[in-house]
């Protein structure tokens, strides 16, 4: 009954579900699976869950794969609100090869089986409009992320990283932030496709124009300088 009661909370409070009526909030938390996970533990492996989407509520995970050496390789971070797994839009009858891990002391999810999703997106249009949005969203920042390893620098991708990463992960005010860090340097130049090194080097840089302060547990962020110089990178390369 607790754990109903739970999922019941997280699906009424996610932007897909907020605008369902109390009936509809009990019925599919009939046909969700609850989950708590803790600090370090997997999730799901690649291939064990192939089969279920993934709301995320509270925490933040990170979605992984493994390199042909065998190396854990992070392909994204996903903060509250976020959808992962095997979603309807993948349509190449293929596993993602991928794997979720909590990256906080908490990660809160609800889960339903594919089938159950795509039968729930085909009876509620208002809720399939939103799930389509939503996927358009993460098409953008997907097209554009390819955009930026194909033609700017490891400095300019870094900014736009953190400018991301700052209004993903930091408060919502004006002026320096400072925001947890859940990313070492290595997996940050993995993000950003480059080298551990580059990425080090060029932190350096940053630090040293105080753009921002790089810390194990938290990074300090100069939000105005980061956005400013972002926009004219931006500007510049059109």
């Amino acid at each position: 009954m607790q754990a109903i009661s739970k999922a019941y909370w997280h699906l009424q409070n996610h932007d897909l579900f907020s605008q369902c009526v109390a009936d509809d909030i009990s019925r599919l938390c009939v046909i969700s699976n609850y989950k708590e996970a803790k600090k370090g533990s997997t999730i799901y492996f690649a291939g064990d869950v192939a089969n279920r989407i993934f709301f995320l509520k509270k925490g933040v995970v990170k979605i992984t794969t493994t390199d042909d050496a065998g190396n854990e390789v992070i392909k994204d971070i996903l903060n509250e609100g976020d959808l992962f797994g095997e979603l309807p839009t993948n349509n190449s009858g293929e596993e993602s090869g991928e794997s979720a891990i909590a990256m906080t002391e908490i990660v809160s999810i609800c889960s339903f089986t594919k089938a159950d999703f795509e039968d729930m997106l085909e009876h509620n249009p208002a809720i399939g409009l939103r799930f389509s949005k939503m996927m358009g969203d993460k098409l953008k920042v997907m097209t554009r992320k390819y955009h930026q390893f194909m033609f700017k620098d490891v400095r300019t991708r870094l900014i736009h990283f953190f400018v991301e990463y700052g209004q993903e992960f930091g408060p919502k005010i004006d002026g320096p932030i400072t925001v947890k860090n859940y990313l070492t340097q290595e997996e940050i130049a993995v993000l950003v496709g480059t080298s551990r090194q580059s990425a080090a080097t060029t932190i350096n840089h940053l630090e040293s124009e105080e753009m921002l302060k790089y810390g194990r547990t938290h990074i300090l962020l100069n939000m105005p300088k980061l956005l400013g110089l972002n926009e004219e990178l931006s500007v510049r390369r059109h």
